[in-house]
């Protein structure tokens, strides 16, 4: 081994065995210490791709000492002559998503993860996955996106992983697994959760059955025990137009007819037909509902005002926040008010969740050089000529 200056460089069996030595006593370390899952101390993931491997560790932040980290785990991904030829983008994002799939089963279900990294542009990647050029960088993302984290830039010259990501093959390492099987465990994804996660409970007598039928019919669901209540907000804060407040107004007068079946006052001929017509599309059932008739389906149950907001909280925020188009036939197929439509329109719009969460598909027009008309570029030169 080399200890100073012009002494030759000695390296032999004893050297090798005690290289070995301490690898032993650092793998027997107790610095390297097992996530604590319990714990609300975040757990660190940093990664670091070069053009000859994908390096990264794994730590964990003491609960009163944010600079004292505990080390779990250090790997090394060395890539083949095809993936080393990569872009420098390319390779950033292609190292972050295998060192996931590398750790999928210490990572998923985290909420407090940080993913470290020296290339900050992968963020911009992740959030604009329509502007990648190739379906395997999509792909990627997909995985990437899996999983929970917050994404911290870190200088690369204090970025801890850079050693590992330098590390050439090695005789005696253990073949990496083809990504392929973390693709394939994606399409499994919703599966392999229900798998670790404990079996809900049924409900029991000792859990009282919702008393709001009507958010349970919204859901097609059983009674059962809720999960915590959404503050739905309110209808007064809906945009309604001078139409909507009149077609509320004769909705009224409607259950009214319904219930005691006389002509209303101050209805001429020509009105009272227009009424009738209008009320016999609605129909009162013995408990005092009322329901719009829809020809060649189910009927469809009239809300009040009040209960409007609540129901698209049922219909929208408790479904997984689906888009405008689901929303709007999960809620017509069930529902009627007058000008629903607008009502759903601006509750998706507006919804926090769906904001933070929705993909802003840029679109970049083409840029078209437009050839110019004769004459209109003259170029000139001139010189001196003695006389």
């Amino acid at each position: 081994m080399l200890t100073r200056k012009d002494v030759p460089f000695e390296f032999g069996p004893a050297q090798l065995a005690a290289f070995d030595d301490l690898k032993t006593a650092l793998l027997d370390c107790p610095a390297l210490r097992p996530l604590r899952y319990d714990s609300d101390a975040p757990i660190i993931l940093g990664v670091d791709t070069s053009f000859i491997a994908v390096g990264y560790l794994l730590c964990q932040q003491d609960e009163e000492d944010p600079k004292i980290r505990y080390y779990n785990r250090f790997g090394s991904i060395t890539l083949n002559a095809r993936e080393s030829r990569f872009s420098q983008p390319k390779l950033e994002l292609y190292g972050l998503f295998r060192a996931l799939s590398a750790l999928k089963l210490r990572l998923l279900g985290i909420r407090n993860l940080i993913v470290e990294t020296d290339a900050g542009y992968i963020k911009g990647m992740l959030a604009n996955p329509d502007l990648q050029p190739s379906a395997s960088m999509n792909r990627w993302i997909m995985g990437i996106l899996t999983f929970h984290f917050e994404l911290v830039h870190v200088p690369g010259k204090k970025h801890a992983p850079d050693g590992l990501s330098r590390r050439p093959p090695q005789p005696g390492d253990k073949p990496e697994p083809p990504p392929d099987e973390f693709e394939d465990w994606l399409e499994n994804l919703y599966s392999f959760v229900h798998i670790i996660n404990p079996t809900p409970r049924l409900p029991s007598a000792s859990i009282p059955p919702s008393p709001d039928t009507v958010d349970m019919f919204a859901l097609g669901l059983v009674p059962q025990a809720r999960p915590p209540d959404i503050e739905p907000p309110l209808y007064s804060d809906f945009p309604r137009t001078a139409h909507a407040r009149r077609s509320d107004a004769q909705l009224s007068r409607v259950r009214d007819f319904l219930d005691d079946p006389k002509r209303p006052a101050g209805l001429d001929e020509r009105q009272w037909i227009a009424f009738y017509k209008y009320a016999t599309l609605f129909m009162l059932d013995s408990a005092g509902k009322l329901w719009r008739r829809k020809e060649g389906g189910a009927h469809r149950l009239v809300i009040p005002e009040e209960r409007r907001p609540s129901i698209l909280v049922e219909m929208h925020d408790r479904t997984g926040h689906r888009g405008l188009f689901a929303t709007r036939a999960f809620v017509c197929d069930r529902f009627w008010w007058p000008q629903m439509g607008s009502d759903i329109d601006w509750y998706v719009c507006t919804c926090h969740m769906c904001q933070i969460r929705q993909v802003v598909r840029i679109h970049i027009p083409p840029i078209v050089p437009e050839p110019t008309a004769p004459m209109v570029r003259i170029y000139a030169d001139s010189m001196h000529m003695p006389g």
